[in-house]
């Protein structure tokens, strides 16, 4: 259940847990029905948890945006403004121009 999933991601996030919040938020992408807001708060989550190291938090992160672009969302426009907010995020300015 996605929601149950998303409620459970956002306690662990609480208690400072965040592999345990991406594992919840994952599972819950991998029911196919996970709504935009739970890609997003999965992109917040690993920015956060790989904060020393650009190159694993743009591997973690990259895969993630991607997901915004395709089915379901590909006609999505809040995808597409998530999408170009998590590039923003990478420094990938450019990537995010061609979201918009």
């Amino acid at each position: 259940d996605v929601e149950a999933r998303e409620l459970a991601a956002e306690c662990e996030d609480g208690l400072n847990n965040l592999p345990a919040a991406i594992a919840h938020l994952d599972e819950a992408i991998k029911t196919g029905s996970a709504p935009v807001r739970v890609h997003v708060r999965i992109v917040e989550c690993y920015y956060v948890h790989h904060k020393s190291s650009a190159v694993a938090r743009e591997q973690a992160i990259a895969p993630r945006l991607q997901a915004l672009r395709a089915h379901p969302f590909s006609g999505s426009l809040e995808a597409r403004v998530a999408a170009a907010r998590g590039e923003m995020l990478l420094g990938r300015n450019a990537e995010a121009a061609r979201d918009l």
